[in-house]
């Protein structure tokens, strides 16, 4: 998640940071490779609802709506009666979802704003390798599938590599090799022998 956002927010005032020792160098990267992070922080949990077959629907409630869940905290919104899923039903218009004045949550939705990778990409972004797991209980792969359809519509160059039998965590050596080479290519270095 952090690797998406670092890799698509370069400018982003608000989140450029104005402390440490080298603001006087570009935040942004070289190349991103990303393993099964989240790319719409609020979405997460829909997208795994349409997976049953994959986790219990009352346990992604629990791993990423409820109030006490990793994201709902990450955002600051994990007292009683909060939750992502409290968000959701604040959302603004649709071409404007993270606007709402007549919310009481307004804040919340501007750090989901900014917590959500896929709200950044524009045409001057790095090059970018996806590596996801279909049986993710954490991150749906359609989350991945947005990243790497909407840089494809700013023309940045990305790969995806997936398996229908990983889930989050270790990929595998395919996709770690694959990687590998991405990185190599992406800083012209010399691929290592990787068989």
């Amino acid at each position: 998640h952090l690797v998406n956002l670092l890799g698509t927010t370069d400018g982003v005032e608000e989140l450029e940071g104005t402390v440490g020792g080298n603001l006087k160098y570009s935040s942004k990267p070289t190349a991103v490779v990303d393993y099964y992070g989240m790319t719409d922080i609020l979405q997460l949990a829909p997208d795994q609802y349409e997976r049953p077959h994959i986790i219990d629907p009352m346990a992604m409630y629990n791993q990423a709506d409820a109030p006490s869940s990793s994201r709902a905290q990450l955002l600051g919104f994990n007292g009683e009666g909060q939750g992502l899923d409290v968000l959701r039903a604040n959302l603004g218009t649709p071409s404007n979802p993270y606007v709402n004045p007549d919310s009481p949550y307004q804040d919340a939705l501007h750090r989901a704003y900014l917590a959500t990778p896929l709200n950044f990409i524009s045409k001057d972004d790095c090059p970018f390798f996806i590596c996801q797991g279909g049986k993710d209980f954490r991150v749906a792969m359609v989350q991945s599938e947005r990243l790497f359809d909407a840089l494809t519509k700013e023309g940045i160059e990305a790969y995806m590599c997936t398996s229908t039998l990983k889930s989050h965590g270790n990929q595998g050596k395919y996709a770690d090799d694959a990687a590998i080479r991405f990185v190599c290519n992406q800083f012209g270095l010399r691929e290592p022998s990787l068989y």
